[in-house]
C-alpha cells in the first residue's frame, strides 16, 4: 500500500494511511463506506491532501461523502474538509475550538507570517502552512452538527457507529469512532503527549483497550492489532 492509496481493514473500513514522511503532518483518514454513502472520520491537513483522498474514493467506487466527522480541531486533521461539499459533525468542544482558533481567526499568508514572530517555538509548523495552504481560496468548515452527549449512535445502512468524546491530554475535544459490527477503534491522535511534551498518554490507552476490537486506527503511525497495541504499551521503548 502506498500513501495514496485506501487500505481496507474490514468489511466497511478504510483507511487512507499517513505519510511516511512525519514532516508531512498528514495523517491517516477512515472512511466507513456502506452500501449507499461513505463517511469519512477527518478531512485531510489541506484541501491539497483531501482532493487527493477524494481521488482515492473515486478509485475503489466508493459512494459519496455525505457526512465528515471532525476528531478534534487541529489543524492537520480538518483543514481539508471544504473538499467533500458535506456536512460536519463534532463535540460541542470541538465546534467551539474550531470556531475561535480559525473562524474568528485572520487565517492568512500574512497572519502566519505575524504569528512566526509572535510565536517562534512554531514556526516551522507556520511555514509549512503558509506553504500548504492555497490560502486565496481557503475555507475552513465549521461542524453543522454538534452533539454534547459524552456517546452518541448513527446507525447507516445496518453500520453502527459509535462517536465518544473521550478528550485526553492532547486535545481535550478529542472524539474517538467505533464501528461496532468490523471492531474497529478510529482514535485519532487520542492518547499523543500535547505539542512539545513526551509520553504517551497510557491512561488512555488503557482506557479503550478492548479485547473485542480487532483493529485500532492511530493518526499518525501504524493501524494498531488488540496484541500489538497491548504490547506497545507495555514496551519500555515505545516512541510518541
Amino acid at each position: 500500500m502506498t500513501s495514496t492509496q485506501f487500505q481496507q481493514i474490514s468489511d466497511f473500513v478504510w483507511i487512507y494511511p499517513t505519510h511516511p514522511d512525519k514532516h508531512k503532518v498528514q495523517p491517516a483518514v477512515g472512511a466507513v463506506i456502506t452500501p449507499t454513502q461513505t463517511v469519512l472520520y477527518d478531512a485531510g491537513n489541506s484541501p491539497t491532501h483531501a482532493r487527493k483522498i477524494a481521488h482515492a474514493l473515486d478509485t475503489i467506487h466508493a459512494h459519496p461523502v455525505r457526512l465528515v466527522i471532525y476528531s478534534h480541531f487541529h489543524w492537520d486533521h480538518i483543514f481539508g474538509a471544504q473538499v467533500f461539499d458535506a456536512p460536519v459533525i463534532a463535540h460541542r468542544i470541538c465546534a467551539d475550538r474550531v470556531q475561535r482558533h480559525y473562524i474568528e481567526r485572520p487565517w492568512s499568508r500574512e497572519y502566519l507570517q505575524q504569528q512566526i514572530i509572535e510565536r517562534p517555538h512554531m514556526s516551522a509548523i507556520y511555514t509549512s502552512l503558509i506553504q500548504l495552504i492555497p490560502w486565496d481560496t481557503f475555507e475552513v468548515i465549521a461542524p453543522s452538527i454538534v452533539f454534547d452527549e459524552p456517546i452518541i449512535h448513527l446507525e447507516l445502512d445496518g453500520v453502527t457507529l459509535q462517536l465518544e468524546h473521550i478528550g485526553g491530554r492532547h486535545a481535550d475535544d478529542s472524539t474517538i469512532l467505533r464501528v461496532l459490527e468490523d471492531r474497529v477503534m478510529l482514535l485519532s491522535d487520542t492518547f499523543y503527549p500535547p505539542f512539545g511534551q513526551a509520553g504517551a498518554d497510557l491512561d488512555m490507552v488503557q482506557r479503550f483497550l478492548d479485547e473485542q476490537y480487532t483493529f485500532y486506527v492511530d493518526g499518525h503511525n501504524e493501524i494498531f492489532t488488540h496484541q500489538s497495541l497491548t504490547a506497545w504499551r507495555n514496551s519500555p521503548l515505545r516512541t510518541r
